[in-house]
């Protein structure tokens, strides 16, 4: 099923591609029907993402359903208890690894977490490997136990830390996911790993009516927005989030919008002081008056068409909602 969904995607991102290629977006019609497409594409690889995080927190429930006659059975030599409190394993052969910080003092029922979520490391490794745009699988417990493939090392993590504090496991945690969805980071967040800015497909956990945790899929930003759009445009292209904040942006489009190069060295530095991008990378506090103006103009719609004045040039924008995360991409063209 799997195999099946990449290549329905493939498909329609050469497709897309080509009609690019052809019309050369000269056309509204033509455009409209481009942008149809490639963000259909999106959609469509985003919910086999969040699909594979839905059946890793079911297999999950079921570890913990079984874990009285499984963890038993394991081998678990493996696992060292450190003199700074971190208990930790790791199979460097398929490259998973599991560490309890020590947020919660590592007793026998912390333990049993780490044992008991083996049983859904070779689900881990193929979320990971069949998948291009992943770069990440993970379990995350309330007792701060972090499953993951690919492997970290226990070096990453501060002793006694809590792992459960971060963004990406309270979205999906009782306390804000009353319903007990499965949900979106749809604000780009940086990987606490540094791997730059990230989104992650999320799964709460329960058993016997318990929260137990939060299973999740991560996708670098980088890597999805490179592979969705075309070469062609990219350089006219910005996507933005839901508060106007700039998620990507091509070099065109960033000067139109008046938002700092996004690779910028000193732009890397500031995104380790905040989890979130600063104001400067809003196009609601662009630097630029009339682009503040269009702002919200842009925001409120699912898709259509803008005119725009920037340093003494007309642009015509194209504008459509990505509805899965709440995005807006923008295609910047200048006007005739």
């Amino acid at each position: 099923m799997k195999a099946e969904k990449t290549a329905y995607f493939i498909y329609c991102i050469l497709v897309f591609v080509m009609i690019t290629c052809v019309t050369g977006c000269s056309d509204n019609t033509d455009r409209d029907a481009d942008f149809d497409l490639m963000i259909g594409s999106f959609n469509y690889e985003l919910s086999v993402v969040m699909d594979d995080a839905q059946n890793l927190s079911k297999a999950l429930s079921r570890a913990y359903a079984n874990a009285s006659s499984y963890v038993p059975s394991i081998d678990k030599s493996g696992y060292r208890m450190f003199e700074n409190g971190i208990f930790y394993s790791a199979d460097h052969d398929i490259n998973v690894s599991v560490i309890a910080s020590g947020y919660v003092p590592v007793d026998d029922s912390v333990k049993e977490v780490a044992y008991l979520t083996q049983a859904v490391d070779p689900l881990l490794v193929s979320i990971v490997s069949d998948n291009p745009f992943v770069i990440q699988a993970w379990y995350l417990s309330k007792e701060s136990v972090c499953r993951l493939s690919p492997a970290m090392s226990r070096h990453e993590v501060v002793p006694g830390s809590d792992l459960t504090d971060y963004l990406f496991y309270n979205l999906a945690a009782p306390y804000k996911n009353f319903g007990r969805t499965k949900v979106w980071t749809k604000e780009p967040y940086v990987d606490p790993a540094g791997r730059g800015w990230m989104i992650s497909a999320l799964a709460p956990v329960y058993y016997n009516d318990q929260f137990c945790g939060v299973a999740g899929v991560d996708i670098a930003v980088e890597n999805i927005i490179e592979q969705y759009i075309p070469a062609a445009i990219k350089s006219r292209i910005i996507v933005i989030d839901s508060r106007g904040s700039t998620v990507w942006s091509g070099a065109q489009a960033g000067k139109v919008f008046g938002i700092p190069e996004l690779r910028d060295h000193k732009y890397f530095e500031m995104i380790y002081q905040d989890t979130f991008r600063s104001d400067d990378y809003s196009i609601l506090k662009s630097r630029k008056r009339a682009v503040r103006k269009l702002a919200r103009a842009i925001l409120n719609s699912d898709k259509g068409f803008f005119e725009l004045e920037s340093d003494g040039e007309s642009y015509s924008l194209f504008v459509q909602k990505i509805s899965s995360l709440d995005w807006t991409i923008i295609e910047v063209d200048k006007g005739q």
